[in-house]
Parts: C-alpha cells; sequence; structure tokens
C-alpha cells in the first residue's frame, strides 16, 4: 500500500517520545479560610476568659436598700438559698419572708409526700437563725408561675419593694421574667444570687454540675426570650 507524503507526517515514529502535560496550579487561600484559622486559634488562646464571660452574663443581682417590704425565697436548691437569704437578712431589714414553689423533691416523696421544696427552705431558714413568722406558698412549678403568684401576692397585701432570691447563674433570667410585669404594677424588684454549694460559678465549666447548670440555663433563657 503506498502513502503519500502527508499520511507519513502522521504516522508516528516508534522511537519518538511522548511529551507529557504537566499540570501547574497556585493556591490562595480566601479570606474567609484565613480568617477561621485566626478565630480558632484566638479561642483557644482566650477560651478561660471565653467561658468567664458566659458564666458572668448569666449573673445579674442588683444593689439591696437597707429596708424591704418581702423577701421572696423561690422554689429549689433550698439549702443555699436559705443560708443566702439568711446572711442577707443580718444586714437588711424586712417585713415578711416567703417561701414559694409546688414542686416535690423526688427522692422525698416516699417519706415526705407532703413537703415541697419551700417546706425544706423554711426548715434550712430556721437552723440559720431566723426567728421571725416565715409563709409558705406551695403553688408555682416554673419561675414564670411563681412571678405571677408573686405580683398578685404584692397587689393583695399592698407590697412596693421586694426581693428575689435564686441560684446566681438564675438571677439574668429571674430578671427577664419578673422586671416588666412588676415594673408596670410600681413594684420595685431587688434580685440577689445564692452562690451553688455543688460548683464555683467563678470556673463552672471544671464541673459537671457547673456545665449542667450553664447548659440548662441557657436554654430556659432562648426558651422564655420565645415564648
Amino acid at each position: 500500500m503506498l502513502c503519500s507524503a502527508r499520511d507519513l507526517v502522521k504516522i508516528p515514529r516508534l522511537n519518538q517520545i511522548p511529551k507529557t502535560r504537566v499540570l501547574s496550579f497556585s493556591f490562595k487561600p480566601s479570606k474567609f479560610l484565613i480568617g477561621s484559622i485566626l478565630f480558632v486559634f484566638l479561642a483557644i488562646a482566650l477560651r478561660i476568659e471565653i467561658l468567664k464571660g458566659v458564666g458572668s452574663f448569666l449573673i445579674c443581682e442588683t444593689a439591696l436598700p437597707n429596708k424591704l417590704d418581702a423577701v421572696f425565697v423561690l422554689s429549689g436548691n433550698s439549702f443555699d438559698r436559705a443560708n443566702h437569704t439568711a446572711s442577707l437578712l443580718k444586714n437588711h431589714q424586712y417585713d415578711r419572708i416567703v417561701c414559694t414553689g409546688g414542686n416535690q423533691i423526688p427522692d422525698m416523696k416516699s417519706c415526705c409526700p407532703t413537703t415541697y421544696e419551700c417546706d425544706f427552705t423554711e426548715i434550712q431558714l430556721r437552723k440559720q437563725g431566723i426567728r421571725d413568722s416565715i409563709q409558705i406558698i406551695r403553688e408555682g412549678t416554673s419561675t414564670k408561675e411563681e412571678s405571677d403568684i408573686i405580683l398578685a401576692y404584692c397587689k393583695k397585701e399592698g407590697i412596693d419593694s421586694i426581693l428575689v432570691v435564686s441560684n446566681l447563674f438564675h438571677t439574668r433570667r429571674i430578671r427577664q421574667v419578673f422586671n416588666d410585669k412588676f415594673e408596670e404594677n410600681k413594684i420595685r424588684v431587688f434580685i440577689s444570687g445564692a452562690p451553688d454549694s455543688k460548683y464555683s460559678e467563678v470556673n463552672w465549666w471544671n464541673s459537671e454540675n457547673g456545665l449542667i447548670a450553664a447548659n440548662n440555663e441557657y436554654i430556659k433563657l432562648l426558651y422564655y426570650l420565645v415564648k
């Protein structure tokens, strides 16, 4: 078979080495990637201060006046709240103490089926030397319910200023729930938080109880915000 000169050009030579194509590219990190890396490094370097800030945000106490119409100790953590209340009342005048809450401690139902958390608060207040009359309101299973009960009580009794005692990490939520409705009724609300004996609010992340408390509190803040 005869081949033309054009065909011969197309036939590769046996000893001809094919050329390899080298792919080259240049990597240019985006500003977002650089920013993300810097953010991670800063978060690690400042993690302790960030965690402290997370805890500090939850604490929202108010300065207390010398004279108070009523002191309300909310339901829950009876031991710490009663101890804290007793220490406050040594330096402040008050007309009455009221312990609220309709919750029962599950582990105590077998031996004390008719005893509520507010009853245990009263018991601990007595142990701390409080000899004045203490009123018990066995109603309210949430901060919102207790705030409504306390507001109705204040309006009925003509109370103008109150101190609300809860856990230290609860104080921002207390302000969120109480302030507006009580301000509308011209009732001054003062808030004080009891330090928790199961963990330190200063380094809450070092304790399982502290982690649970901070996590639960942020969830409740969000819940009351959207409710």
